[in-house]
């Protein structure tokens, strides 16, 4: 399983609405025991600076680069 550390760079998956599959973030947080990340992925809402927040299983990441 990939090791997740505070402040990697990752990569969605799959698409999570409105961000499409691959969107770059980094890792906020990570809670080992529920296997979950806190993540920021890129703006989306420049008015909303938190809308790139959100906490997910850790399987929704990859570290390395994904093709949309």
């Amino acid at each position: 399983m990939v090791k997740f550390k505070k402040g990697d760079k990752i990569f969605l998956k799959k698409m999570y609405y409105p961000f499409p599959k691959g969107s770059e973030g980094r890792v906020l947080d990570v809670n080992e025991e529920n296997q979950l990340l806190n993540v920021q992925l890129k703006k989306v809402d420049k008015e909303d600076p938190e809308s790139g927040i959100f906490i997910h299983p850790f399987d929704f990441f990859s570290k390395k680069k994904i093709a949309a």
